[in-house]
Formats: C-alpha cells, sequence, structure tokens
C-alpha cells in the first residue's frame, strides 16, 4: 500500500514495467534462442564458429553436412530455472547462407559439384 503524502489518503502503487526485446536472443520460459549464419562451404565441410550467449562468446562446433535450419543446444547457457541452480538450454538454430553473386571460376567449380553429384558420388 502507498504511504499517504500531506493529508492525502492511503491508496495502491501501480508498477507497470516493460522488458525491452534483446536484438540478438529471444526467450521462451528457461530456453534462449538465438541465429548464426553460416556459408555453404563452411556446412558442407564443417567449421567452429563463436556463438556469443549470456555468458559470453563459446566456440561451437559445426559439424560437415549440416543444414539450415538444423538447432544445436548448448545446456545450461539459457536462464536459471526458478527456485534451483540448473539452467535450461542455449538453442542457437543455423542459417546456411547461399551466395548471389559468384565468379567464373566459383561457377564453374559449382558446376563440377553438380555433375559428380549426378554421377552419384555424393549421398
Amino acid at each position: 500500500r502507498g504511504e499517504a503524502v500531506a493529508g492525502g489518503s492511503r491508496g495502491d502503487l501501480y508498477v507497470h514495467i516493460r522488458v525491452k526485446a534483446h536484438k540478438k536472443f529471444t526467450r521462451e520460459g528457461n530456453i534462449i534462442l538465438s541465429e548464426e549464419h553460416i556459408s555453404m562451404v563452411d556446412a558442407a565441410l564443417g567449421t567452429e564458429i563463436d556463438v556469443e550467449t549470456v555468458d559470453g562468446v563459446i566456440t561451437m562446433k559445426i559439424p560437415a553436412g549440416t543444414q539450415s535450419g538444423t538447432d544445436f543446444k548448448l545446456s545450461g547457457h539459457g536462464v536459471p530455472h526458478l527456485h534451483s541452480e540448473s539452467r535450461g538450454p542455449h538453442i542457437v538454430g543455423i542459417i546456411v547462407d547461399t551466395p548471389t553473386k559468384l565468379t567464373k571460376k566459383q561457377k564453374e567449380l559449382l558446376e563440377q559439384f553438380k555433375g559428380a553429384k549426378k554421377r552419384g558420388l555424393f549421398s
């Protein structure tokens, strides 16, 4: 209850809190969600990327053959559970970027790759 001021009566105090959306993370309960972009070459061959978490930057391995839309779970990097010391996961969604501008040489190499795929050299 609010305190009376200068002859006024006591009343209720209402507080409105707004939480501003983070530009990188979203939250669903105890889960933190984010997205990372990688090149199609890194997706095909595998790579390591630095991922920003609420705890700081960590290095995450991306296995060869990763598809766009694949989610990776970083256990214990989400929001703490209420009345517990454990934390939810941080889910990192991978977006594979496809190039829109290729040099003549890059196009030739991709055509060779396409031909090898047609011959059954890739699964």
